[in-house]
């Protein structure tokens, strides 16, 4: 990967009440609108912020399954938003890492996200037991070129990955939430 240390968060508008406590005030978040098309948000911000290193999405739905302002990303929609999603990968750096969260409709009182020990050089990241592959993100991946780590609100109340696709490697940037979160911030 390209000695890069930008990253972007596009967050679905509907989110950001839910989110917004946990969300550090250095990161470069952008609230994609609810009317319009979320994939051609992030295509035009893509054009003005390129190369990024690291693209974090967080949507309505499951890993599988994004709702960005009105766009559906899924396995069904990949085709539809093809030639944009190989734009990206033309706008991200080199390695880039494409991180999916999906927050459900009737999600948990809380959120979280487990402390992930920073790895060494080169190690991967996630456990050998999560390398958990999906047609998706198999197909994502093909169209972005970028590796590809898919997390869903679980039922603990934290962001559980859900699946990888790629070479999914510790990264410099932080993530879009931080590792503890007070029960009391909602």
């Amino acid at each position: 990967m390209t000695d890069c240390a930008t990253a972007l968060v596009c967050l679905d508008a509907q989110l950001h009440p839910r989110l917004a406590p946990w969300l550090l005030p250095t990161h470069d978040v952008v609230l994609l609108e609810p009317q319009r098309d979320g994939i051609e948000q992030i295509t035009a911000l893509l054009y003005r912020r390129q190369p990024l290193c690291q693209l974090h999405l967080i949507g309505i739905g499951s890993a599988n399954s994004l709702q960005l302002g009105t766009a559906h990303l899924n396995l069904f929609t990949l085709e539809r938003y093809g030639w944009q999603l190989q734009q990206w990968g033309e706008m991200l750096a080199a390695g880039a890492h494409l991180y999916l969260y999906g927050y459900p409709d009737d999600p948990p009182t809380t959120v979280t996200r487990r402390p992930t020990p920073t790895p060494a050089q080169g190690q991967s990241r996630l456990p050998a037991t999560a390398s958990v592959q999906s047609p998706f993100l198999q197909r994502l991946q093909l169209l972005t070129g970028a590796n590809l780590a898919a997390f869903n609100l679980g039922a603990t109340q934290t962001w559980e990955l859900a699946a990888t696709s790629g070479e999914v490697k510790g990264c410099s940037g932080k993530a879009p939430l931080p590792p503890e979160q007070a029960a009391s911030s909602l």
